[in-house]
Formats: structure tokens, sequence, C-alpha cells
């Protein structure tokens, strides 16, 4: 995870008086995952009712549609890319007649996102979607564990081979 910035260009001013809202284009680097990189930009404040995005991979280029605003985001803005992703789970284990019931917010991964970095679901009786606590932090302890030991490794470690 990083840091990635994306330059706001001015908007069409004719935009707002014949559609009621602002047409922002945008360039940040290529090759950004659309999905991520639209979640991303839908975190920073001045792009949270953003409809209607657009990116191109290849050039990096993109745009989308701020519907009711003449407010537009202006100049480059440095956002978090990819937003990490969070779940929280209640997870009831039975080992040997004993109950342990848990509840932490874990790492997500996966194509579906449900499922945790420590793999907790797994061998667990019971695991049901809880609310996440006040300020969505990672709570589980193997998760930040697993976490730490991954750091390590760099893109340049890997090579893979079809």
């Amino acid at each position: 995870m990083s840091n990635i910035s994306v330059r706001f260009k001015s908007p069409y001013d004719g935009f707002y008086r014949t559609f009621g809202g602002v047409f922002v284009s945008f360039t940040t680097q290529p090759d950004l995952i659309s999905g991520w990189l639209e979640t991303a930009l839908k975190a920073h404040p001045a792009c949270q009712s953003m409809e209607a995005f657009d990116y191109d991979r290849a050039s990096g280029k993109g745009h989308f549609i701020l519907p009711d605003t003449s407010l537009s985001p202006c100049g480059r803005a440095d956002i978090r890319y990819p937003l990490p992703r969070t779940i929280t789970q209640r997870t009831v284990y039975r080992w040997q007649d004993q109950i342990r019931d848990v509840t932490y917010t874990h790492i997500a991964t996966g194509a579906h996102g449900f499922e945790s970095l420590c793999c907790s679901e797994l061998g667990a009786e019971i695991v049901e979607e809880a609310e996440p606590p006040a300020g969505g932090k990672v709570t589980c302890p193997l998760c930040k564990c697993i976490w730490g030991d991954c750091k390590a490794v760099t893109a340049a470690d890997f090579q893979i081979t079809e």
C-alpha cells in the first residue's frame, strides 16, 4: 500500500450550467486497478458523491461527475491506494469441551473480501459478520503478526512463471 498522486484538472465551466454538476478530469499513474482507484478517490472529501467514474489504465487518465455541485477538487492530491480492507467477525471455536467466542477486526483478503488474512474462519464452529468498532482499526493479533512477517517481501522477490 502506498500513496499515489492524483492531479485534478480545471473543470469545464459550462458543464455545471447545463447539467447541474461538475465534470472532473484527472491524471495519475497508469496501470492502477480501476475499482480500487475509484474506492480510494471516493475516500477523498471532495469526491465522495462522484458518479460515472472512468479510468484508462494505459494512459493513467480518467474522469467522473460530481452531481448537484459547482465545487470541484483542484490541483494535486495524494491519496492512499489501495485502501485497506478489513472485516469484523465474531468467531466461535469449540475444543475439548471448551468454547471460545471472540470478535476481531481482521485484514480482509481474497477475491470476495470476506476472508481474513489469518484464516480464523477455518476450523470455527460459527463465523458471522459483526459490527466494526469505532475507528475501524485491525484488532486481530494474528493478522498483525502475519502482516509484519510479510512486510519484508517486496515485488522484486517474486518470479512468477506460467
